[in-house]
């Protein structure tokens, strides 16, 4: 419990996103004696900012999907066959 790993989302480019953890983490003090007076633990957590990905895979998995189902859309129509959805 002395250690909180905190996933933060940026949207932008990876200098941005670079930019933006370099910020949290460069403001951690600040963060933590802001929750202080909120939490009711014995020992508050050092804070570890890290970038959360899952967004942009979870959409660049959607994109594979989409990919595959129209190629298997254009195969079953060259064939003659129709696909029900």
């Amino acid at each position: 419990m002395r250690h909180a790993k905190l996933f933060v989302s940026v949207y932008g480019s990876d200098e941005e996103k670079a930019a933006a953890i370099e910020g949290l983490n460069s403001a951690k003090g600040f963060i933590k004696r802001e929750i202080v007076p909120q939490l009711r633990l014995r020992c508050i957590p050092d804070l570890h900012f890290a970038l959360d990905e899952s967004i942009e895979n979870g959409v660049r998995m959607s994109m594979l999907i989409n990919k595959a189902l129209e190629n298997d859309r254009k195969i079953h129509e060259e064939a003659g066959n129709e696909i029900s959805e």
